[in-house]
């Protein structure tokens, strides 16, 4: 999955302060806005963030999603 999204980031028009934020998103697992961490708010039942946590996630994630729903 991580190799995946390294590889969708390249693919697209991002800055190159962009793409050094995403990629220590997804290098970092304790970000709040890691695949593994957004896994465990969805799949795990005994995972309960708290709503700053969810708030930074989103902030990390924003420009990404904003490009993904773009393409």
């Amino acid at each position: 999955m991580l190799a995946r999204l390294k590889k969708a980031t390249k693919a697209m028009d991002l800055s190159n302060e962009e793409k050094q934020a995403l990629d220590a998103i997804i290098s970092n697992k304790d970000n709040p806005a890691h695949t593994n961490i957004l896994n465990s708010y969805v799949h795990n039942q005994f995972h309960n963030p708290d709503p700053y946590s969810v708030k930074n996630a989103y902030d990390n994630l924003k420009v990404f999603l904003k490009k993904v729903h773009e393409t």
